[in-house]
């Protein structure tokens, strides 16, 4: 199973932008959080759930201040297969979240099987399903 990393976020105002938003475009705007980039998602194949930094493959030495073992704590017959969640896992960095410290909010979802990310009810609907924070 291969790693699928976060889209690169478009950044407006730059020369390489021109043209990107089109007429009728629906775009979200979420508040940019200091944590560290992460995803999961449920593997068939083993059984398992697999987690991602955004960079590498996850496991207990490799771990991401703990979202590995987290992952491994989600309910494995509620995750749907084909679906990989991208999220926010809140550290301690220059900015500080006290009240959600080493806890996952969920930004987007991209689904395998249609090579798209899903739209943003669905993400809202899956956060409440599985009790994951995440930007409204």
């Amino acid at each position: 199973m291969e790693q699928k990393k976060y889209t690169d976020i478009v950044r407006l105002g730059h020369q390489t932008t021109e043209g990107v938003l089109r007429e009728g475009d629906h775009i979200i705007i979420q508040e940019k959080l200091e944590g560290a980039n992460a995803s999961f998602r449920y593997d068939e194949e083993t059984n398992s759930i697999r987690a991602f930094s955004r960079n590498m493959e996850l496991h207990e030495e490799e771990n991401l201040h703990g979202f590995f073992q987290w992952t491994q704590q989600l309910p494995k017959e509620e995750i749907v297969a084909g679906m990989v969640y991208f999220g926010e896992w809140l550290n301690p960095h220059k900015i500080k979240y006290p009240q959600y410290e080493k806890q996952y909010i969920l930004f987007d979802m991209y689904d395998t099987v249609a090579c798209e990310y899903v739209d943003f009810a669905i993400v809202e609907k899956e956060a409440q399903r599985l009790g994951l924070h995440h930007l409204a």
